[in-house]
Protein backbone atom coordinates (compact mmCIF):
# COMPACT_ATOMS: atom_id res chain seq x y z
CA UNK A 1 0.00 0.00 0.00
CA UNK A 2 1.24 3.45 -0.83
CA UNK A 3 1.65 6.12 1.80
CA UNK A 4 0.28 9.48 0.74
CA UNK A 5 -1.21 12.67 2.10
CA UNK A 6 -4.84 13.04 3.10
CA UNK A 7 -7.39 12.29 0.43
CA UNK A 8 -8.63 15.85 0.45
CA UNK A 9 -5.15 17.05 -0.38
CA UNK A 10 -2.76 19.63 0.96
CA UNK A 11 -5.45 22.27 1.36
CA UNK A 12 -7.36 20.33 3.99
CA UNK A 13 -4.04 19.57 5.63
CA UNK A 14 -3.40 23.28 5.90
CA UNK A 15 -6.92 23.90 7.08
CA UNK A 16 -6.71 21.57 10.05
CA UNK A 17 -3.10 22.36 10.87
CA UNK A 18 -2.72 23.56 14.43
CA UNK A 19 0.29 25.06 16.16
CA UNK A 20 2.32 21.90 16.57
CA UNK A 21 5.19 21.72 14.10
CA UNK A 22 5.23 17.92 14.40
CA UNK A 23 2.04 17.79 12.35
CA UNK A 24 4.16 18.12 9.22
CA UNK A 25 5.15 14.50 9.90
CA UNK A 26 1.81 13.45 11.45
CA UNK A 27 -0.52 13.76 8.47
CA UNK A 28 -3.01 10.95 8.05
CA UNK A 29 -1.98 8.38 5.42
CA UNK A 30 -3.99 7.10 2.48
CA UNK A 31 -4.71 3.40 1.93
CA UNK A 32 -4.01 1.94 -1.50
CA UNK A 33 -3.41 -1.59 -2.73
CA UNK A 34 0.35 -1.50 -3.03
CA UNK A 35 3.29 -2.72 -0.96
CA UNK A 36 6.27 -0.37 -0.96
CA UNK A 37 9.86 -1.15 0.03
CA UNK A 38 12.07 1.70 -1.11
CA UNK A 39 15.52 2.38 0.31
CA UNK A 40 18.18 4.86 -0.68
CA UNK A 41 21.39 6.63 0.19
CA UNK A 42 22.67 10.10 -0.55
CA UNK A 43 25.81 12.12 0.00
CA UNK A 44 26.02 15.90 -0.24
CA UNK A 45 28.99 18.21 0.11
CA UNK A 46 28.54 21.96 0.14
CA UNK A 47 30.59 25.08 0.78
CA UNK A 48 28.98 27.90 2.82
CA UNK A 49 30.51 31.35 3.23
CA UNK A 50 28.72 31.91 6.57
CA UNK A 51 27.63 28.89 8.59
CA UNK A 52 27.58 31.03 11.76
CA UNK A 53 24.41 32.80 10.57
CA UNK A 54 25.46 36.16 11.97
CA UNK A 55 28.01 38.95 11.77
CA UNK A 56 31.76 38.37 11.89
CA UNK A 57 31.76 39.66 15.48
CA UNK A 58 29.05 37.19 16.46
CA UNK A 59 30.97 34.34 14.80
CA UNK A 60 34.03 35.29 16.84
CA UNK A 61 31.98 35.39 20.05
CA UNK A 62 30.61 31.95 19.22
CA UNK A 63 34.08 30.60 18.45
CA UNK A 64 33.17 29.72 14.88
CA UNK A 65 34.82 30.21 11.51
CA UNK A 66 32.23 31.73 9.13
CA UNK A 67 33.38 29.75 6.07
CA UNK A 68 33.02 25.98 6.13
CA UNK A 69 32.65 22.86 4.01
CA UNK A 70 29.98 20.41 5.16
CA UNK A 71 29.58 16.73 4.26
CA UNK A 72 26.16 15.09 4.79
CA UNK A 73 25.77 11.33 4.17
CA UNK A 74 22.26 9.89 4.66
CA UNK A 75 20.24 6.72 4.32
CA UNK A 76 16.51 6.84 3.57
CA UNK A 77 13.58 4.44 3.78
CA UNK A 78 9.95 4.42 2.64
CA UNK A 79 8.06 1.30 3.73
CA UNK A 80 4.36 0.44 3.74
CA UNK A 81 3.06 -3.05 4.40
CA UNK A 82 -0.60 -3.97 3.76
CA UNK A 83 -2.30 -6.34 6.19
CA UNK A 84 -5.65 -6.96 4.56
CA UNK A 85 -7.62 -3.74 5.10
CA UNK A 86 -4.91 -2.46 7.43
CA UNK A 87 -1.47 -0.98 6.87
CA UNK A 88 1.69 -0.21 8.83
CA UNK A 89 4.18 2.24 7.43
CA UNK A 90 7.52 3.93 8.14
CA UNK A 91 9.48 6.62 6.33
CA UNK A 92 12.38 8.91 7.08
CA UNK A 93 16.13 9.35 6.99
CA UNK A 94 19.19 9.11 9.22
CA UNK A 95 22.54 10.75 8.62
CA UNK A 96 25.38 12.78 10.04
CA UNK A 97 26.65 16.30 9.38
CA UNK A 98 30.44 16.73 9.28
CA UNK A 99 32.02 20.22 9.31
CA UNK A 100 35.59 20.73 8.13
CA UNK A 101 36.31 23.94 10.10
CA UNK A 102 33.69 23.83 12.87
CA UNK A 103 33.65 20.31 14.27
CA UNK A 104 31.62 21.58 17.25
CA UNK A 105 28.62 21.56 14.91
CA UNK A 106 29.05 17.88 13.93
CA UNK A 107 25.94 15.93 14.87
CA UNK A 108 23.56 13.20 13.80
CA UNK A 109 20.52 14.30 11.78
CA UNK A 110 17.49 12.01 12.04
CA UNK A 111 13.87 12.34 11.01
CA UNK A 112 11.41 9.44 11.00
CA UNK A 113 7.66 8.98 11.02
CA UNK A 114 5.35 5.99 10.93
CA UNK A 115 2.15 4.49 12.15
CA UNK A 116 -0.85 2.27 11.63
CA UNK A 117 -4.06 2.77 9.68
CA UNK A 118 -7.06 0.67 8.70
CA UNK A 119 -10.32 0.72 6.77
CA UNK A 120 -13.50 0.22 8.83
CA UNK A 121 -16.56 0.72 6.65
CA UNK A 122 -16.35 4.26 5.25
CA UNK A 123 -13.98 5.34 8.03
CA UNK A 124 -10.23 5.21 8.44
CA UNK A 125 -8.73 5.34 11.96
CA UNK A 126 -5.00 6.04 12.21
CA UNK A 127 -2.24 6.16 14.81
CA UNK A 128 0.89 8.18 14.02
CA UNK A 129 4.26 8.91 15.58
CA UNK A 130 7.34 10.93 14.66
CA UNK A 131 10.82 11.76 15.91
CA UNK A 132 13.49 14.21 14.78
CA UNK A 133 16.88 15.12 16.20
CA UNK A 134 19.50 17.53 14.84
CA UNK A 135 21.84 20.41 15.63
CA UNK A 136 19.62 23.45 16.14
CA UNK A 137 19.73 26.17 13.50
CA UNK A 138 22.07 28.97 14.54
CA UNK A 139 19.49 31.44 13.25
CA UNK A 140 17.35 30.42 16.23
CA UNK A 141 20.15 31.03 18.77
CA UNK A 142 19.82 34.64 19.96
CA UNK A 143 22.50 34.06 22.59
CA UNK A 144 26.07 32.83 22.20
CA UNK A 145 24.94 29.22 22.49
CA UNK A 146 26.32 27.11 19.63
CA UNK A 147 26.11 23.36 20.24
CA UNK A 148 22.59 22.22 20.97
CA UNK A 149 20.68 19.05 20.11
CA UNK A 150 17.03 19.83 19.47
CA UNK A 151 14.70 16.83 19.55
CA UNK A 152 11.01 16.57 18.73
CA UNK A 153 8.68 13.72 19.73
CA UNK A 154 5.21 13.61 18.20
CA UNK A 155 2.19 11.32 18.58
CA UNK A 156 -1.31 11.63 17.11
CA UNK A 157 -4.54 9.76 16.50
CA UNK A 158 -7.03 10.54 13.78
CA UNK A 159 -10.29 9.41 12.22
CA UNK A 160 -11.47 10.24 8.71
CA UNK A 161 -14.90 9.21 7.40
CA UNK A 162 -16.40 9.71 3.97
CA UNK A 163 -16.38 8.52 0.38
CA UNK A 164 -14.23 9.82 -2.51
CA UNK A 165 -17.21 11.84 -3.73
CA UNK A 166 -19.46 13.68 -1.31
CA UNK A 167 -19.22 14.92 2.28
CA UNK A 168 -16.54 13.87 4.73
CA UNK A 169 -15.41 14.52 8.29
CA UNK A 170 -12.04 14.34 9.97
CA UNK A 171 -10.84 14.65 13.57
CA UNK A 172 -7.25 14.56 14.75
CA UNK A 173 -5.68 14.93 18.20
CA UNK A 174 -1.97 14.94 18.99
CA UNK A 175 0.93 16.00 21.16
CA UNK A 176 4.47 17.22 20.45
CA UNK A 177 7.37 17.61 22.88
CA UNK A 178 10.44 19.67 21.92
CA UNK A 179 13.60 19.29 24.02
CA UNK A 180 16.96 21.11 23.92
CA UNK A 181 20.16 19.57 25.25
CA UNK A 182 22.02 22.75 26.27
CA UNK A 183 21.17 24.24 29.66
CA UNK A 184 20.99 27.73 28.17
CA UNK A 185 18.27 26.59 25.77
CA UNK A 186 16.06 24.45 28.03
CA UNK A 187 13.83 27.46 28.70
CA UNK A 188 12.68 27.00 25.09
CA UNK A 189 11.53 23.40 25.70
CA UNK A 190 7.82 23.21 25.03
CA UNK A 191 4.91 20.79 25.02
CA UNK A 192 2.15 21.31 22.46
CA UNK A 193 -1.23 19.60 22.29
CA UNK A 194 -3.69 20.08 19.44
CA UNK A 195 -7.21 19.15 18.38
CA UNK A 196 -8.44 19.61 14.79
CA UNK A 197 -11.92 19.12 13.33
CA UNK A 198 -12.82 19.45 9.63
CA UNK A 199 -15.89 19.03 7.44
CA UNK A 200 -15.23 18.61 3.72
CA UNK A 201 -16.97 18.06 0.39
CA UNK A 202 -15.31 16.50 -2.67
CA UNK A 203 -16.50 16.51 -6.28
CA UNK A 204 -14.47 15.65 -9.41
CA UNK A 205 -15.86 18.67 -11.27
CA UNK A 206 -16.15 21.27 -8.51
CA UNK A 207 -13.04 20.35 -6.52
CA UNK A 208 -12.61 19.95 -2.78
CA UNK A 209 -13.75 22.38 -0.10
CA UNK A 210 -13.57 22.26 3.68
CA UNK A 211 -14.25 24.20 6.84
CA UNK A 212 -12.09 23.50 9.88
CA UNK A 213 -11.52 24.44 13.50
CA UNK A 214 -8.31 23.91 15.44
CA UNK A 215 -7.26 24.34 19.07
CA UNK A 216 -3.73 24.25 20.48
CA UNK A 217 -2.18 24.48 23.93
CA UNK A 218 1.53 25.28 24.22
CA UNK A 219 3.44 25.16 27.51
CA UNK A 220 7.04 26.14 28.33
CA UNK A 221 7.57 24.28 31.65
CA UNK A 222 11.15 25.51 32.18
CA UNK A 223 10.41 29.20 31.58
CA UNK A 224 9.47 30.11 35.12
CA UNK A 225 7.93 33.55 35.64
CA UNK A 226 8.70 35.19 39.02
CA UNK A 227 5.68 34.95 41.28
CA UNK A 228 4.08 32.15 39.23
CA UNK A 229 4.21 28.46 40.21
CA UNK A 230 4.19 27.24 36.61
CA UNK A 231 5.97 28.04 33.35
CA UNK A 232 4.88 30.30 30.52
CA UNK A 233 2.59 29.36 27.63
CA UNK A 234 -0.18 30.30 25.24
CA UNK A 235 -3.25 28.81 23.55
CA UNK A 236 -4.51 29.23 20.00
CA UNK A 237 -7.78 28.64 18.21
CA UNK A 238 -8.39 29.04 14.50
CA UNK A 239 -11.18 28.81 11.95
CA UNK A 240 -10.29 28.07 8.34
CA UNK A 241 -11.98 27.80 4.94
CA UNK A 242 -10.08 25.98 2.19
CA UNK A 243 -10.49 24.92 -1.41
CA UNK A 244 -8.52 22.84 -3.91
CA UNK A 245 -9.10 22.09 -7.58
CA UNK A 246 -7.41 20.55 -10.60
CA UNK A 247 -7.99 22.64 -13.73
CA UNK A 248 -7.43 20.39 -16.70
CA UNK A 249 -4.06 18.69 -16.98
CA UNK A 250 -1.95 21.79 -16.44
CA UNK A 251 -3.10 23.69 -13.35
CA UNK A 252 -3.47 22.63 -9.72
CA UNK A 253 -4.45 25.33 -7.26
CA UNK A 254 -5.47 25.45 -3.66
CA UNK A 255 -5.82 27.86 -0.82
CA UNK A 256 -7.06 28.36 2.70
CA UNK A 257 -7.79 31.45 4.76
CA UNK A 258 -8.80 31.83 8.35
CA UNK A 259 -8.48 33.68 11.60
CA UNK A 260 -6.17 32.65 14.43
CA UNK A 261 -6.70 33.83 18.01
CA UNK A 262 -3.75 33.76 20.42
CA UNK A 263 -4.07 34.10 24.21
CA UNK A 264 -0.96 34.26 26.38
CA UNK A 265 -0.82 33.05 29.97
CA UNK A 266 1.48 35.92 30.95
CA UNK A 267 2.66 39.17 29.37
CA UNK A 268 5.03 41.92 30.45
CA UNK A 269 3.59 45.31 31.34
CA UNK A 270 2.12 47.03 28.30
CA UNK A 271 1.95 43.86 26.15
CA UNK A 272 -1.49 42.46 25.25
CA UNK A 273 -2.46 39.09 26.66
CA UNK A 274 -4.34 38.16 23.49
CA UNK A 275 -4.52 39.10 19.85
CA UNK A 276 -5.88 37.75 16.54
CA UNK A 277 -4.31 37.57 13.10
CA UNK A 278 -5.20 36.34 9.63
CA UNK A 279 -3.68 32.99 8.65
CA UNK A 280 -3.55 31.55 5.16
CA UNK A 281 -1.94 29.03 2.85
CA UNK A 282 -2.01 29.00 -0.96
CA UNK A 283 -0.30 27.06 -3.72
CA UNK A 284 -0.29 27.04 -7.52
CA UNK A 285 1.35 24.54 -9.88
CA UNK A 286 1.18 25.37 -13.57
CA UNK A 287 2.59 23.07 -16.22
CA UNK A 288 3.00 25.43 -19.16
CA UNK A 289 4.36 22.72 -21.45
CA UNK A 290 6.11 19.39 -21.29
CA UNK A 291 9.32 21.25 -20.51
CA UNK A 292 8.33 24.29 -18.44
CA UNK A 293 6.61 24.34 -15.06
CA UNK A 294 5.83 27.10 -12.57
CA UNK A 295 5.08 26.83 -8.87
CA UNK A 296 4.16 29.47 -6.30
CA UNK A 297 3.13 29.26 -2.66
CA UNK A 298 2.49 31.43 0.35
CA UNK A 299 1.61 30.85 4.00
CA UNK A 300 1.12 32.74 7.24
CA UNK A 301 0.85 30.98 10.60
CA UNK A 302 1.42 31.22 14.34
CA UNK A 303 3.67 28.57 15.86
CA UNK A 304 5.61 27.91 19.08
CA UNK A 305 9.06 29.49 19.13
CA UNK A 306 12.30 27.71 19.93
CA UNK A 307 14.16 31.01 20.25
CA UNK A 308 15.33 32.18 23.70
CA UNK A 309 13.04 34.67 25.42
CA UNK A 310 10.05 34.13 23.13
CA UNK A 311 7.02 31.85 23.10
CA UNK A 312 5.51 32.30 19.64
CA UNK A 313 6.46 33.32 16.08
CA UNK A 314 4.11 34.80 13.49
CA UNK A 315 5.70 33.64 10.24
CA UNK A 316 4.90 34.70 6.67
CA UNK A 317 6.52 32.82 3.77
CA UNK A 318 6.28 33.45 0.01
CA UNK A 319 8.05 31.37 -2.63
CA UNK A 320 8.11 30.97 -6.40
CA UNK A 321 10.16 28.92 -8.85
CA UNK A 322 10.45 28.03 -12.53
CA UNK A 323 11.48 24.56 -13.68
CA UNK A 324 12.76 23.63 -17.13
CA UNK A 325 13.31 20.10 -18.44
CA UNK A 326 16.36 20.02 -20.67
CA UNK A 327 15.80 16.75 -22.49
CA UNK A 328 14.87 13.61 -20.54
CA UNK A 329 17.76 13.63 -18.06
CA UNK A 330 18.33 17.26 -17.02
CA UNK A 331 16.07 19.55 -14.96
CA UNK A 332 16.90 23.18 -14.19
CA UNK A 333 15.14 25.19 -11.48
CA UNK A 334 15.53 28.80 -10.28
CA UNK A 335 13.48 30.56 -7.64
CA UNK A 336 13.23 32.97 -4.76
CA UNK A 337 11.79 32.74 -1.24
CA UNK A 338 10.93 35.51 1.24
CA UNK A 339 10.23 34.93 4.92
CA UNK A 340 9.29 37.39 7.66
CA UNK A 341 9.06 36.33 11.31
CA UNK A 342 7.65 38.49 14.11
CA UNK A 343 7.87 37.32 17.70
CA UNK A 344 6.73 38.43 21.13
CA UNK A 345 9.20 40.38 23.27
CA UNK A 346 11.18 38.78 26.10
CA UNK A 347 8.97 37.28 28.81
CA UNK A 348 11.77 36.39 31.25
CA UNK A 349 13.50 39.29 33.07
CA UNK A 350 17.30 39.30 32.97
CA UNK A 351 17.78 37.60 29.61
CA UNK A 352 19.72 39.12 26.73
CA UNK A 353 18.06 41.18 23.97
CA UNK A 354 16.16 38.94 21.58
CA UNK A 355 15.22 39.08 17.92
CA UNK A 356 11.60 40.15 17.52
CA UNK A 357 11.64 40.77 13.76
CA UNK A 358 13.62 39.13 10.97
CA UNK A 359 13.42 39.01 7.18
CA UNK A 360 15.13 36.44 4.97
CA UNK A 361 15.57 36.62 1.19
CA UNK A 362 16.76 33.38 -0.38
CA UNK A 363 17.58 33.09 -4.10
CA UNK A 364 18.26 29.54 -5.25
CA UNK A 365 18.96 27.43 -8.31
CA UNK A 366 19.69 23.80 -9.14
CA UNK A 367 20.57 21.48 -11.99
CA UNK A 368 19.49 17.85 -11.67
CA UNK A 369 20.87 15.02 -13.77
CA UNK A 370 19.20 11.58 -13.86
CA UNK A 371 22.06 9.22 -14.65
CA UNK A 372 19.72 6.23 -14.51
CA UNK A 373 16.50 5.11 -12.85
CA UNK A 374 18.45 4.61 -9.61
CA UNK A 375 21.23 7.21 -9.65
CA UNK A 376 20.86 10.99 -9.82
CA UNK A 377 23.04 14.07 -9.26
CA UNK A 378 22.12 17.60 -8.23
CA UNK A 379 24.18 20.79 -8.28
CA UNK A 380 22.76 23.58 -6.08
CA UNK A 381 23.58 27.22 -5.42
CA UNK A 382 21.82 29.71 -3.16
CA UNK A 383 22.24 33.22 -1.80
CA UNK A 384 20.70 34.00 1.61
CA UNK A 385 20.32 37.47 3.16
CA UNK A 386 18.87 38.21 6.60
CA UNK A 387 17.97 41.48 8.36
CA UNK A 388 16.79 41.67 11.98
CA UNK A 389 16.11 44.23 14.69
CA UNK A 390 19.53 43.31 16.19
CA UNK A 391 22.36 44.12 13.72
CA UNK A 392 24.73 41.46 15.12
CA UNK A 393 22.36 38.80 13.81
CA UNK A 394 22.21 40.19 10.26
CA UNK A 395 24.11 38.13 7.71
CA UNK A 396 24.53 37.13 4.10
CA UNK A 397 25.80 33.81 2.83
CA UNK A 398 26.45 31.96 -0.41
CA UNK A 399 26.19 28.18 -0.57
CA UNK A 400 27.28 25.86 -3.39
CA UNK A 401 26.74 22.11 -3.18
CA UNK A 402 26.70 18.78 -5.01
CA UNK A 403 24.50 15.81 -4.05
CA UNK A 404 24.29 12.27 -5.38
CA UNK A 405 21.38 9.95 -4.63
CA UNK A 406 21.00 6.21 -5.09
CA UNK A 407 17.70 4.35 -4.67
CA UNK A 408 17.18 0.60 -4.27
Amino acid sequence: MRLGVMATGAVLGAAVAGPAAAQQQLQMPVLSGERVLRFGASAEVYYDTNVSRGSDLLASQRGLQPEDTVFQPRVTATVSQPLGTQMVYLNGFAGYDFHRNNSRLDRANVQVGGGYTARVGICQPSLMGSYSGRQSDLEDADSNTVTNLIQSYGTAAGLRCGRPIGPGVQVMVGREMVKNSTSGRTASDHDSEFLNLALSYSNPTLGQASIAWGYGSNEYPNRIIPGRPVGDGFITSNYTLSYQRQLGQKITLGGSIGRTMVKREFAIAGAPLKFSTTSYAASLDYRMSERIGLRASGARSVKPSNRPGKIYDVSTHLEGAVRYALGTRYDIEVGHAWTETNSNADTAPGTRPVITNSRNNLTFGSVQYAQSDRISWEFTVQRDRRNTNLPQFNYSSTRVGLRTTVTF
